[in-house]
């Protein structure tokens, strides 16, 4: 799992997620009710990244393209995080492209970073 440290914020009156470098990505409604400022860990598995045609979520720049038979496995720059995707598809990429990457947000976890604990 791809985690990455941050705290909760606020966005268009909506919970987000801020990362340590800024970076804001979506959280579902289930954690409307945490307060913005509360250090909490985010989390995502690698193949449930999606690949987006155009700025939705969020970009990050291509590390390194492994080809592995029937999936690829991409490691990416998130601001000072490295994480790793792993898609169906083929990606063309090279390194230092951006890529536009989607989150469904029902498949997003978020730790108590302090316990470390799913909330």
């Amino acid at each position: 799992m791809n985690l990455i440290e941050g705290k909760i914020g606020e966005a268009d009156g909506r919970r987000v997620f801020v990362s340590g470098s800024g970076t804001l990505l979506p959280l579902p409604d289930k954690y409307r009710a945490l307060l913005p400022g509360r250090d909490v860990t985010y989390g995502i598995r690698p193949e449930h990244l999606v690949v987006s045609p155009g700025p939705t979520a969020f970009a990050a720049a291509i590390d390194l393209v492994k080809p592995m038979g029937s999936e690829t496995q991409v490691v990416l720059s998130l601001g000072n995080y490295k994480i790793v995707g792993m898609f169906r598809e083929r990606i063309a990429g090279k390194t230092g492209d951006m890529i536009f990457l989607d989150l469904p947000v029902e498949k997003i976890s978020v730790f108590d970073s302090g316990t470390g604990k799913r909330i």
